[in-house]
Formats: C-alpha cells, structure tokens, sequence
C-alpha cells in the first residue's frame, strides 16, 4: 500500500491540475510592440551588413511592414520603435525613398508619431529636395499636423512651382505666410486680389478666395479704424459701410478671421 500511495497521489494532483487548468479562463498576456520590438545600435546594423547595407535594409523593411501596429506613440522624444526601425533602415540606406515616403505617412496618420514622420520626412527631402509626392505630404503634416506655418512656408513655395499642384496651393501659401508673419496683411490682401482675377472659371475656389479677401479686408481696415487712423476704408469688399457698435467697429455680417481652419 506504502508503494501504491506516492503514484497515486501523483496521479490526484495531475488530474487535479488538469481540471483546473482547463475549468478556468488564464489571464491573456498583452506585451505593447513598443515594449518588445527589437531596434539594434545603427553603427552595429552597419558592421554586421558586411557591405551588404541595401539587403540588410530591405530586410529590416519587411519585417517592419510585418511587425507594424496601430498604437498611437504620445510621447515626443523620437523614441517610437517605428521610427527608430525606419531611421536605420534609411541610415543603412540614404536612397531608400519608401522608407522616407511610406514610413513618414505611417508615423504621421497611423502611429500619430508627429516629431518622427517630421524627422523623417526632412531627412527625405535631403535626399530628394525636389519630390513632390515628399513635398506633398510634409508639407500637410507641418501646416495642419504640427501647424508649423514658418517650416511649412518653405515646402509650399517649392510645391506651387510644380504644374500638378491644384490651384488652392497659391492661397494655402498665402495663408502660411501671413500666419508665420513672413507676409504682411497688406500684400497678402493684394496678392489673393491678383489670383482671384485669374481664376474666373472656377467658381468654387473663387467663391473661397472671395471670401478670404472679405475677412482680410476687414482685419485690415477694422484695426485701422480701431486705431483712429485717418486713411482708413469704410466699407467692406461687398460695399457696405462697417457699423460702429458697442464701442467698437464690426462688419456688416458674421465672418471667421482669415487664416488656417484647424480641426482639433
């Protein structure tokens, strides 16, 4: 009996363990990628490509598009494992132009990683000054993402030279610069009144360019009026006198300042 007890009471516990092994739910363990992605030293990656840099980086390119995620990186500090991988994979290789491109619109709309794509995207436009589809989108994530008018003027000056910029980019343009205080609200008012001429057969832009040539205006002759200057313009771009109300001059109607339209 002494001899049966130890296997048979190894056998209880087994079966025990088994029961209760399969009766209860085991608590799922969820490791963040950004906890356990594998990012090795640049100066390594180099050395142990053998010469081979433009193989080691494609590779690296593969398993990242692989191992992507979704999960938005808060913090600021270019410390994303997504930017870091995109970041040797084009330190391996300079002309690896998808990883400036793809990687910097991941980063930016996908992983909300704003200071990487940002890095990434100006490190491309060393490589590739005059790419517009790199322009493009850059150019979008410093005027609207990271609503840098003083970086975003210099792209936008590039893009409105190329032939397949839409007509909005000259306006856009005017807009950055009167908000990064590069261009006065003056000649903002007479060069949106120079494109408004020249653009009659597109009513839609031109009932835009209207519209910001009448909030403009009124910035600029409110303030003036404001001022107790003498040489101040009465009337709005429609014609009809500003009212003086409260103490205080105000258009004929509602208008919204000129300027970006951020969505928050």
């Amino acid at each position: 009996m002494k001899k049966l007890f130890t296997p048979l009471l190894i056998l209880i516990f087994g079966f025990s363990a088994g029961m209760l092994n399969t009766s209860f739910e085991k608590p799922k363990l969820i490791v963040p990628k950004q906890d356990s992605a594998i990012n090795l030293n640049q100066t390594f990656l180099k050395l142990f490509s053998i010469g081979q840099t433009r193989l080691l980086s494609d590779i690296l390119w593969i398993i990242t598009l692989l191992e992507s995620d979704t999960d938005h990186y808060k913090s600021r500090d270019l410390g994303s494992w997504m930017y870091r991988r995109f970041n040797s994979i084009i330190y391996l290789d300079p002309k690896f132009y998808n990883a400036y491109l793809f990687g910097g619109q991941y980063l930016g709309i996908v992983k909300d990683d704003l200071e990487g794509a940002a890095d990434i995207y100006l490190k491309g436009l060393k490589q590739y000054p005059e790419d517009y589809n790199l322009l493009f989108h850059s150019g979008f994530l410093f005027a609207f993402e990271k609503r840098d008018s003083k970086q975003a003027v210099g792209i936008y000056e590039k893009l409105v030279t190329f032939p397949q910029a839409p007509p909005y980019m000259q306006t856009l343009l005017y807009k950055l610069k009167f908000q990064s205080n590069s261009m006065s609200p003056e000649d903002t008012l007479e060069s949106l009144k120079i494109v408004l001429q020249e653009i009659e057969n597109q009513p839609v832009l031109k009932g835009q360019i209207e519209s910001d040539i009448y909030a403009l205006k009124s910035f600029i002759d409110l303030k003036c009026l404001s001022e107790g200057r003498d040489n101040c313009e009465k009337i709005d771009f429609e014609g009809n006198p500003y009212i003086f109300k409260n103490g205080e001059w105000v258009t004929p109607k509602a208008i919204k300042p000129y300027g970006i339209k951020y969505k928050d």
